[in-house]
């Protein structure tokens, strides 16, 4: 896990027994692998669906250019090339037809 955790998947991911390790941002996580620290496959960050109080347009936005600084930052650490970045959000599209 990668950064602030808003959606809470560090504590889902461990209640259905996924060992996971913690990094507050991205740097650190490249500090680890290049001290020596196994180098994840998967980094999972989680981007959170807004407090409400923006416009939903601004909201968008403001989300989307999150998660694409979050992959434009993964692209440029070089231990981590091999590995996969998940980015997951909540909100974002209705899960079925009938949910806004």
């Amino acid at each position: 896990m990668v950064g602030a955790d808003p959606l809470g998947l560090a504590a889902g991911l461990a209640a259905a027994g996924v060992e996971l390790s913690i990094y507050p941002d991205l740097a650190s996580l490249a500090a680890a692998a290049e001290s020596g620290d196994l180098i994840p496959e998967v980094g999972a960050g989680g981007i959170g669906s807004g407090d409400g109080a923006d416009d939903p347009a601004q909201t968008a936005r403001r989300l989307a250019v999150q998660a694409l600084a979050t992959a434009q930052h993964w692209l440029t650490l070089e231990p981590l090339l091999d590995s996969r970045l998940v980015v997951v959000t909540r909100g974002a599209v209705a899960a079925l037809p009938a949910r806004t």
